[in-house]
């Protein structure tokens, strides 16, 4: 695991990583511009990070709203955001989130 220190957060921050908060049961987690998506990608280290969840850009608040609670609680933080914008896992393990379509189909305001 990288280390708590300023130097480590300005080269993460180099990589493109906004928002870095160390996250228990997570490690150090971001979120990270990618072409199609925005990620909040946990267990960063110096070359990699352990996974990221992928929420459309125009969701884009809503992972920096799920660090400042992760980055809150008290307890390790071992399940996925409990929210139904992220997309999809995609890292170690890998798989979709059966509410984003749910959420889409109801709330469209296309339909």
């Amino acid at each position: 695991m990288i280390e708590n220190t300023k130097e480590v957060k300005e080269k993460m921050e180099v990589e493109g990583y906004k928002n870095i908060t160390y996250v228990k049961g997570k490690g150090w987690c971001g979120v990270k511009a990618f072409m199609f998506t925005i990620g909040l990608c946990c267990g960063i280290e110096q070359v990699s990070y352990d996974h990221r969840y992928c929420y459309e850009h125009k969701d884009a608040m809503i992972p920096l709203l799920q660090l400042v609670a992760w980055g809150n609680s008290e307890e390790d933080v071992t399940e996925d955001p409990d929210d139904p914008y992220w997309i999809k896992k995609k890292g170690s393990e890998e798989y979709s989130n059966h509410r984003h379509n749910d959420f889409d189909e109801r709330f469209d305001s296309k339909k």
